[in-house]
């Protein structure tokens, strides 16, 4: 039963859809970050910028 409800939760459609929407969050952070950067603004913290390099990588993993 519990195997089940995995197989049912980590289909590859969902799996490509969370590369596909980290990947994108991703981006879209680092772009926002690198724009503030060069007005001298306040930047995003580099502990969340790890953290979402980990969580990209983790996806290449699988």
């Amino acid at each position: 039963m519990e195997q089940n409800i995995l197989t049912q939760i980590f289909t590859v459609k969902n799996i490509l859809i969370y590369i596909l929407a980290i990947n994108v969050f991703t981006f879209l952070i680092m772009g926002y970050d690198k724009h503030e950067a060069k007005i001298g603004q306040w930047r995003v913290s580099e502990g969340f910028l790890f953290t979402l390099v980990l969580l990209r990588r983790w996806n290449t993993a699988v």
